[in-house]
């Protein structure tokens, strides 16, 4: 029997992005002057922009790859 690849590694790479994401998200409550800070706070700003925006780019690439 052939072991699927493709299933295994979803799962591996969703336990990865999960992983980063709760230490990275946890940082700002680990640092004492992360609020004190406006550098830590416009940079914190700044990278949940961008990943709002990408999200929402990659969402609709599949429609419009469609209409294509």
């Amino acid at each position: 029997m052939a072991i699927e690849v493709l299933p295994l590694l979803k799962i591996i790479f969703m336990v990865l992005f999960v992983a980063i994401v709760i230490i990275v998200g946890t940082i700002p409550l680990r640092m004492p002057d992360f609020k004190s800070n406006k550098l830590f706070r416009a940079m914190g700003t700044t990278f949940a922009g961008a990943l709002f925006i990408n999200v929402a780019i990659i969402h609709i690439l599949p429609e419009s790859a469609d209409s294509i």
